[in-house]
């Protein structure tokens, strides 16, 4: 299965001066290894087996990658994640895409198998 980008606990939110906790389910494989890719932009579907020469149709890019994290996943093959967000309030309704990937050398030609994509819009009140 794709990997999984999802909240742990539904009451939380991102919001200025909080830490915001989020995880990535699926990610069992080889090494149990993904990506969290994160912007602050979308872009519009990019095939990547497509524009690689391998026309499996299967990877599709939503995210612009400027930030690219490695993560590992546990045993049952999920990552927690945590974004510390500043106390600014200039950041209330800054969008923040994010994408999960999961290395799969088995699944795809590039050895990626893109998921789920989210938008996170930054809030300032944790309620």
């Amino acid at each position: 299965p794709a990997p999984t980008l999802t909240r742990q606990f539904t009451n939380e939110s991102p919001t200025v001066g909080q830490t915001f906790s989020r995880q990535i389910t699926g990610l069992v494989g080889p090494g149990n290894l993904g990506l969290v890719i994160q912007s602050l932009t979308n872009v519009a579907p990019i095939d990547l087996d497509y524009l690689l020469g391998s026309p499996a149709g299967t990877c599709f890019l939503n995210v612009s990658p400027d930030v690219v994290s490695v993560v590992v996943g546990d045993s049952l093959g999920v990552a927690e994640l945590t974004m510390n967000i500043p106390a600014s309030v200039s950041l209330r309704g800054l969008p923040i895409w994010e994408q999960a990937v999961k290395f799969d050398p088995a699944a795809t030609p590039l050895g990626f198998q893109t998921g789920n994509y989210a938008r996170l819009l930054v809030g300032d009140r944790s309620f």
